[in-house]
């Protein structure tokens, strides 16, 4: 979720495209329930999503149960175009976990060690197409690459 300022410029941005004037968050709230695909479309173009091949619809119900859904149909992105394009020293992953440990990873340290994984990955051959598993916890603190 973006940072409260953030928050607020969306909600500016809502508030005069869709001319709404909202007194408190969950009044943004209200509307991005009942106005799902509009939410969601504001929240794309928010992010500035960078995609090789735009949506043709942001939302369909494609059956009777919860996940019979599919969301910005036809558009193909690539995640971690997204994520490291940002290099600046913003939070970018906040985590805990059920013992209590917490931290964050800034945008400059995620670019950093997803450059040190990709040529440590190259090393060893490995290609395009080729996948990877494993938890991130493990990959931070490994020290086997």
């Amino acid at each position: 979720m973006p940072s409260e300022i953030g928050l607020e410029r969306f909600q500016k941005i809502i508030e005069r495209k869709y001319n709404l004037n909202f007194e408190s968050y969950w009044d943004l709230h209200k509307w991005s329930v009942e106005n799902f695909p509009d939410f969601w479309k504001e929240i794309w173009n928010f992010f500035d999503i960078i995609v090789s091949n735009p949506y043709e619809k942001i939302f369909r119900k494609t059956g009777t149960g919860i996940l019979d859904n599919e969301w910005f149909c036809g558009a193909k992105l690539n995640m971690a175009e997204n994520f490291l394009r940002i290099r600046d020293n913003r939070v970018a992953i906040a985590y805990s976990d059920e013992f209590e440990n917490k931290g964050e990873i800034t945008f400059a340290e995620m670019f950093e060690e997803v450059k040190r994984f990709a040529s440590a990955f190259r090393k060893h051959g490995l290609g395009e197409g080729d996948r990877i598993g494993g938890e991130w916890f493990f990959l931070i603190n490994s020290n086997k690459i």
